[in-house]
């Protein structure tokens, strides 16, 4: 026997909210790209020839448009599975997706060594991501290296990051 989807019952507040997560949403694709052209105009093209190579979801490239250090760990991700020989074949279990994400944290971790100049001008590009913050929540277990890429690709993640570290620094009495 076959069930049909039920519609789920919004009330006035939560569809406004909903239609505003997805206006935000479809806003930061916009902003991430045209952000990412500004910060780094070479990196847009190594993305664009290694989606185009391996034949990749522009979904997933629009979610790491987001983020400078996302964009970097998918472009590396694809551009090694190209070298590898693993270019064109499909990726049904998630293998580019769990790479990816494994590289955005180690890139957050490891933001600090990059030049001062470069660093200056991401911080500016991408100034309501504090990854600084983010860097010590990955370090102090806050934050699994697995939601890094979630954290800086979406301001909910985000904004529900400060939210449980503003929770966890509370003092308890």
């Amino acid at each position: 026997m076959a069930t049909s989807a039920k519609r789920p019952k919004l009330n006035e507040t939560q569809a406004h909210r909903l239609v505003h997560n997805l206006n935000c949403a479809q806003a930061a694709e916009s902003l991430g790209l045209i952000r990412l052209k500004t910060c780094l105009p070479s990196l847009v093209d190594r993305l664009a020839v290694a989606l185009k190579a391996t034949r990749v979801h522009q979904r997933n490239a629009d979610l790491a448009c987001r983020h400078v250090l996302c964009a970097e760990a998918l472009v590396e991700v694809l551009e090694s599975r190209i070298a590898d020989g693993r270019g064109r074949r499909g990726d049904a279990r998630g293998a580019i997706v769990e790479e990816y994400g494994a590289l955005v944290s180690g890139k957050v971790l490891g933001f600090s060594k990059r030049p001062a100049a470069e660093r200056r001008r991401i911080q500016a590009a991408y100034p309501e991501v504090d990854l600084k913050l983010v860097g010590r929540a990955i370090k102090a277990g806050k934050l699994e290296p697995e939601f890094v890429a979630g954290v800086l690709e979406e301001e909910v993640n985000y904004r529900a990051l400060l939210r449980t570290l503003r929770l966890s620094s509370r003092p308890r009495g």
